[in-house]
């Protein structure tokens, strides 16, 4: 298939079908009628010969190949958008104007994080970028190498650190910690020094209030390398 003989129009339905999942909102959002939207697609699955979506109780659902698709729209769009953005700001005698541009944020971060977090960004995105919207996702232990390259989320506030990047990302250290341990006024360690051995942390019993496995626990997979374990005695998912 030679794609200059498609048009292009085409990929802006698919790409607005693949978020809406409704020939309805899709039509509004291009300001033409649904029934350009399904004579619109009925060529695109004519040209990637497959059916794309199918109707359900939920709506329009994409087959795998649409969700292949998505992906390599969402990269188109992202590129398209940063060359876009970069000629707007080099034009001659043209700046960056934070409180005159219009931009949707997507920030995914732990859930712990968002007390101290979102009050700082809600406030900076008023003072000085008033038309900015801000969306915090639930950080998940997975990559998110897709995500940024695409443009599905802008920024990632990753836990743990010790996940490698590929080429796509760009990573950085923000900050590191010291393992703090509480320990109730009952608790061996409650009179005791301001820093405990290995040994002794070991020795307690412990509670556990993480919502992943410890298989997905930093602490507890150095432990286990060096072939140590805890002693849990309470686990709650938060």
């Amino acid at each position: 298939m030679d794609w200059r003989r498609i048009d292009l129009n085409l990929l802006k339905v698919l790409a607005v079908m693949l978020e809406e999942r409704s020939v309805a909102r899709c039509a509004e959002r291009l300001f033409v009628s649904p029934s350009a939207v399904s004579h619109a697609l009925a060529k695109l699955r004519q040209m990637f010969s497959d059916p794309l979506f199918v109707r359900t109780g939920g709506g329009m659902l994409p087959t795998a190949r649409a969700q292949s698709l998505e992906r390599s729209l969402s990269l188109l769009k992202a590129v398209l958008d940063v060359e876009l953005e970069a000629g707007r700001v080099s034009a001659p005698g043209a700046t960056f104007e934070p409180g005159e541009s219009v931009r949707d944020i997507r920030i995914v971060s732990p859930g712990a994080l968002e007390i101290s977090l979102l009050p700082v960004l809600a406030a900076i995105l008023r003072s000085r970028a008033p038309h900015w919207s801000l969306t915090i996702e639930p950080f998940e232990r997975r990559s998110y190498e897709i995500d940024l390259a695409t443009g599905r989320v802008d920024f990632v506030l990753s836990v743990g650190g010790a996940t490698p990047t590929g080429a796509l990302v760009d990573a950085a250290v923000v900050w590191e910690d010291e393992l703090v341990v509480l320990a109730g006024p009952r608790s061996a360690l409650h009179a005791g020094s301001d820093r405990i051995s290995t040994e002794l942390y070991l020795a307690q019993q412990h509670i556990y209030p993480v919502p992943w496995p410890t298989s997905q626990n930093y602490l507890d997979v150095e432990l286990a390398r060096a072939g140590k374990h805890r002693k849990i005695a309470f686990s709650v998912p938060s």
